[in-house]
């Protein structure tokens, strides 16, 4: 069962929130807990209270269902723009300039992993990342040729392009120009 919880009217701008949102997306819990805590924005302070709301809500559920926090990863996490604040900094000459103070929506919707994802993850915990293999051969072999025909084709279309556009080889000899004063007087 997914739980989730919603910080409303934060003072944030959106962009600035989903760059640390999108760090957490789709970790367990307990490894964005640290992802947060290492992440030197201010977003990560008030993405982590709501983190931590979610998993609260998740464990303490009133439909029976008790979820253990290290079975838990995040299902869903986004932000959303809230209205703006709509201010006017004066300016030279009479004029003003808008200032619009952003306002941000934060969600999280955290879930249970599923047994064969607990096992999966545990797995690679201790032996490091075994899931992460090397692109096969063929398809590399395919890349790599397709990669360096374009590259010599490249090349033949800049040689041929210099060849045409190649003037003769000519001395220009430039005279001095001789400037007349006039003697005021």
């Amino acid at each position: 069962m997914d739980s989730r919880a919603v910080t409303r009217w934060v003072h944030l701008s959106p962009p600035k929130a989903r760059l640390v949102i999108d760090l957490i997306r789709g970790k367990s819990v307990s490894q964005a807990i640290e992802i947060l805590d290492n992440t030197p924005r201010r977003a990560s302070d008030i993405i982590k209270q709501t983190l931590e709301s979610a998993v609260a809500n998740a464990m303490h559920r009133e439909d029976g269902g008790h979820a253990k926090a290290e079975d838990l990863f995040i299902k869903t996490a986004f932000v959303d723009v809230g209205p703006s604040l709509k201010r006017f900094l004066t300016r030279a000459m009479g004029r003003a300039t808008r200032i619009r103070k952003r306002l941000a929506h934060i969600t999280i919707i955290v879930g249970e992993m599923e047994e064969s994802k607990r096992s999966r993850s545990r797995k690679s915990a201790r032996a490091g990342s075994p899931g992460a293999s090397a692109p096969s051969a063929p398809s590399a072999g395919k890349a790599a040729k397709s990669a360096a025909k374009s590259e010599s084709k490249a090349a033949s279309r800049a040689t041929s392009k210099n060849k045409s556009m190649a003037k003769p080889a000519t001395k220009s000899v430039m005279k001095p120009k001789t400037h007349s004063r006039k003697k005021s007087g």
